[in-house]
C-alpha cells in the first residue's frame, strides 16, 4: 500500500508542480520530483521484496511482495530500451555519418 502511495503521488505531483526558470531548463523542477518520488517507491519496493523473502515459497503473500519490485524493473527496462533506441548510448547522438563531401573547385578569379 505504501508503494503505491509513493508511485502514484509520483505522476500527481509531476502534473500539479509548476515549471521553474525559463528556456531550456523550464519544468526541469518537474522532472526532478518526479524522479525523487519514483526513488522513494523504488526502496520501498526493496525493502518489501526483502521482508517478502521470509513468507513461505509460492505463498500468496510472497508472490504479492514481489509485485512492485517487477514493475520497478519493468520501467527501468523500458527507460533504458527508450534510451537504446533514441540512439544516445555509445555517442550516436549527433549521428554516424559524416556530411557529404562538396566538390573542391577553383577559386573565382577577381572581378577587373
Amino acid at each position: 500500500m505504501l508503494w503505491s502511495v509513493a508511485f502514484i503521488l509520483a505522476f500527481i505531483d509531476f502534473g500539479m508542480t509548476e515549471p521553474s526558470s525559463d528556456g531550456f531548463t523550464a519544468g526541469l523542477n518537474k522532472v526532478g520530483k518526479f524522479m525523487a518520488w519514483q526513488a522513494v517507491a523504488l526502496v520501498i519496493s526493496v525493502i518489501v521484496w526483502v521482508i517478502g523473502s521470509r513468507f513461505e515459497r509460492r505463498s500468496a503473500q510472497r508472490v504479492a511482495s514481489r509485485i512492485p519490485g517487477i514493475i520497478m524493473i519493468a520501467i527501468a527496462l523500458a527507460f533504458g530500451l527508450f534510451i537504446l533506441s533514441s540512439g544516445l548510448i555509445g555517442g550516436m547522438a549527433g549521428g554516424t555519418e559524416t556530411s557529404p563531401q562538396m566538390p573542391v573547385t577553383k577559386p573565382a578569379e577577381p572581378a577587373q
